[in-house]
């Protein structure tokens, strides 16, 4: 690839994977009702469910622009269900442990919770262009 051209390609992505942090962000955070976070403990529970699939979706709307349909609605679906599982473990971790806001290990376990999401959207991007 030319240099311009590689240029251009790398701020997409970076653009992307902005878009998908600030998502991310949006989602866990700014819109995420104590119903959602209430439940993440429980395999199938309503609230984690509701969680992931907004996520999905919100991933669906910062991807559709630039990929095909197809791919954005697998990429989607793939971050809904990584998403719920690593919810999903961080919640009975922190529930068997009893962690705490006061506790060191609460925030590690956060900030794992964090990484893995983060990482996950890096892994969907290079999915997608390897793909097209």
């Amino acid at each position: 690839l030319r240099e311009q051209t590689k240029r251009r390609l790398m701020n997409e992505i970076l653009f992307l994977l902005t878009l998908l942090m600030f998502k991310h962000t949006v989602v866990d955070f700014y819109i995420q009702r104590s119903f959602m976070f209430a439940d993440k403990h429980i395999y199938g529970g309503k609230g984690g469910l509701t969680h992931a699939g907004m996520h999905g979706i919100g991933t669906a709307i910062v991807l559709f622009s630039f990929f095909s349909p197809a791919a954005v609605l697998l990429v989607a679906c793939l971050d809904s269900i990584v998403h719920y599982h690593v919810d999903y473990a961080k919640s009975k971790i922190q529930l068997a442990k009893n962690y705490t806001i006061n506790d060191t290990k609460y925030w590690i376990l956060f900030g794992t919770d964090q990484f893995l999401h983060f990482v996950t959207y890096i892994v969907i991007l290079v999915m997608l262009y390897d793909a097209a």
